[in-house]
């Protein structure tokens, strides 16, 4: 999947990383489609939560 406007990629430790769209609608199929898969590891896409625990 192709975004269709530039995104923000942020690292925030511990091997997670926090997506930020310009465009509801590529947000929308990162979340509903996959599994992705990027350089052969298996990403899992969650929205983020104000309890997520990096832990």
């Amino acid at each position: 999947m192709k975004p269709s406007l530039p995104f923000q990629l942020m690292d925030i430790e511990n091997g997670y990383y926090l997506a930020k769209f310009q465009d509801k609608r590529d947000f929308e199929k990162v979340i509903s489609q996959g599994p992705w898969v990027i350089y052969g590891q298996y990403l899992t896409v969650q929205p983020w939560t104000i309890n997520f625990n990096m832990g």
